[in-house]
């Protein structure tokens, strides 16, 4: 009898409740418009392509001639390819991401893979940027039927998340005083980091999307230079087996930790 397929349901990021950190980006008076709608489109592209000029200017809300012109300069510069009338994202940008963190695709993906299959749920990496941490790499397991994806690149505060809290554990204490100082971070999330600091580990539930909860550990590449954290994120409806995945998790970043000093 011929086995039949169930299609695997992801469960997206939704949007962040609260207002982010505000980053060096969101400073008007450094912020250059062409520069920002140029990987505004990038990033279009890689999400819809692929996508037509006339496509990408309504889902963007920009004239069709700025559009034109952008996507006629990362044309020539290899960052998008045309085929007909519709753009991909081109070999330039594969290129860059390659050499984003070399470590990453030598020793952090196949620790990441290998925890996953272990945990059968989504492991993601993230490193702190400013006053906010970025995921960097995601694994996914497609052994549950409904299981979370995160957004690559995707950016929050730090104080807020498994992601973040793990990450503020990492900071000494002149930093974490500095960071509690300048941002208001509620009582609950510094005891959190506080317990973060002794176990080795942060759990958030419900806060950046409803419905999920994640565990995180923090540790460093690098010879103990740049922080990250590995986590594990699963819908709520399997939070009774969180405890079984704390164990690999800490192995994982263990493992990561070492083999990249």
């Amino acid at each position: 009898m011929k086995k039949k397929t169930v299609k695997v349901h992801d469960v997206p990021a939704a949007p962040v409740r609260g207002r982010p950190a505000r980053t060096a980006v969101e400073d008007r008076s450094d912020f250059s418009k062409t520069v920002g709608n140029a990987l505004t489109l990038l990033n279009a592209i890689s999400r819809l392509g692929p996508v037509t000029l006339g496509e990408l200017a309504v889902s963007l809300k920009l004239n069709r001639t700025v559009v034109h012109r952008l996507l006629t300069t990362l044309h020539r510069q290899s960052f998008v390819i045309k085929f007909g009338s519709s753009y991909l994202i081109g070999p330039a940008v594969i290129r860059l991401s390659a050499n984003v963190f070399p470590a990453l695709r030598k020793v952090v993906l196949p620790a990441m893979r290998e925890l996953a299959a272990r945990v059968k749920e989504t492991v993601s990496c993230a490193v702190r940027d400013g006053d906010s941490w970025v995921i960097l790499e995601q694994v996914l397991d497609s052994s549950n039927i409904v299981h979370i994806r995160e957004e690559i690149g995707g950016r929050f505060p730090l104080h807020m998340g498994a992601h973040g809290y793990a990450l503020l554990a990492a900071m000494d204490e002149r930093a974490l005083a500095d960071y509690y100082e300048h941002a208001v971070v509620p009582d609950r999330v510094k005891a959190q980091v506080k317990l973060a600091r002794t176990q080795g580990y942060a759990v958030s539930k419900g806060e950046l999307r409803e419905g999920v909860v994640g565990v995180a550990a923090p540790g460093f590449f690098s010879s103990g230079g740049i922080p990250f954290a590995l986590a594990v994120i699963l819908p709520t409806v399997r939070e009774r087996n969180l405890p079984n995945h704390l164990a690999p998790l800490l192995e994982a970043v263990a493992h990561i930790t070492r083999e990249i000093e």
